[in-house]
């Protein structure tokens, strides 16, 4: 065998083995097929060796009994048209896999005991019901092997109000002593639960612990649904989506900023700049943060954005006023400020520069013109907001 050429045995092997729940044998139908190995093992028709190497693992394993051998016409022991899978069990065994047919055995047990020993919710029923019909009809499916399976058990009969109380990894060590099991486990959970109910588990659950932030600072009254209102008097407030669902009204005697950077937000004078107050969106806009200009905008104050000044900080802006009903305005993002800072900039990569074509905004041709030229983007954090402009 030549270098780099792995172990042709459980090569041809692991072939079978990776089509074999997808085909019909796996169902009780015709041995599984498996032709054109010059296209799987190129070095067969380019290396002697390989080929004879090939040949001597196809014949051994026909002398098992695992594959049976369809010679190519008058060629014999030299040219192999097509392999056909003649036990599974042992190929499976040789490979030191698992049988599938007794796995699915297994998850059926488990489906049926898990059915037989408690009331279950219209949403687990549904997911129950969908892998007992996948199995029983030889389809393979997410989390249908028994060790995915159990750890999906485990956690639709698990206490709904541990699984909210718990943090995703101290979760999963209660459930399975493996702080990463949970996480390993979601996504063929979600692919389950989409196909059987149109629903994420992840998300029914509240396994999706993402925690969008927004934040406020500034003079400004918020006013609450209930009839409740406070001034945060310049104070910065970290506003999670639940605070942001439960607002009615922000308002402001004065335009407000929005502001990308959070050193930026937490420092600059937003009474010296001519701000009621400023509004932190980070990144891209979480709902959080988007949630907060609408309410602002729904008061009638203008608001402006102070973005870097970089491909992604141009569509950002473009993603933040396409949000709004009414315009927001960029501020500190111009020709003349990427001009003035354009020295204390930093390289765009290939992919950055290629972003630019992605801008609608009218607004910023020329600044866009100006990265283009310089392939240069300059942040935000750079720039001396009390300079005149």
């Amino acid at each position: 065998m030549s270098s780099g050429t792995p172990n042709l045995r459980d090569a041809i092997l692991l072939e079978f083995q990776r089509d074999y729940l997808s085909s019909a044998q796996f169902r009780g139908g015709r041995a599984l097929r498996k032709g054109n190995w010059e296209r799987i093992f190129p070095e067969i028709e380019t290396d002697p060796q390989v080929k004879d190497e090939f040949l001597s693992a196809a014949e051994e394993l026909e002398t098992r009994g695992i594959i049976s051998i369809k010679w190519a016409r008058h060629r014999r022991g030299d040219r192999i048209e097509a392999l056909y899978l003649q036990n599974p069990a042992q190929l499976h065994q040789l490979l030191g896999l698992p049988s599938p047919e007794r796995q699915r055995e297994e998850s059926l047990a488990l489906l049926k005991e898990f059915r037989a020993g408690q009331e279950i919710s219209e949403f687990t029923s549904a997911l129950i019901e969908h892998l007992q019909a996948r199995l029983e009809a030889f389809i393979p499916t997410p989390c249908g092997d028994p060790g995915d399976l159990d750890a999906l058990l485990r956690l639709l009969a698990a206490d709904r109000e541990m699984i909210a109380e718990l943090p995703l990894r101290a979760l999963s060590v209660r459930l399975y002593s493996d702080s990463k099991r949970l996480e390993r486990l979601l996504p063929a959970a979600d692919k389950l639960s989409m196909s059987a109910a149109g629903e994420r588990l992840s998300a029914r659950f509240g396994l999706v612990r993402n925690y969008p932030l927004a934040a406020l600072r500034g003079d400004l009254e918020l006013v609450l649904r209930d009839g409740q209102s406070w001034n945060i008097a310049g104070e910065p407030l970290f506003v999670g989506p639940r605070l942001a669902g439960r607002l009615a009204l922000i308002s402001a005697a004065a335009p407000v900023l929005v502001i990308e950077n959070k050193e930026t937000f937490m420092t600059l004078p937003f009474r010296k700049c001519g701000f009621a107050g400023l509004i932190y969106g980070g990144g891209h806009l979480n709902s959080a943060v988007v949630r907060l200009l609408q309410l602002v905008e729904q008061s009638g104050i203008n608001i402006y954005y102070f973005g870097d000044l970089d491909p992604d900080g141009l569509l950002i802006f473009q993603q933040a006023e396409s949000t709004l009903n009414g315009q927001l305005i960029p501020w500190r993002m111009d020709a003349n400020t990427y001009r003035r800072y354009l020295r204390f900039g930093y390289p765009l990569s290939e992919g950055s520069a290629a972003r630019l074509s992605q801008l609608r905004e009218p607004l910023f041709r020329e600044v866009a013109e100006l990265m283009k030229q310089h392939r240069r983007g300059v942040e935000q954090e750079v720039i001396d907001v009390l300079a005149a402009e």
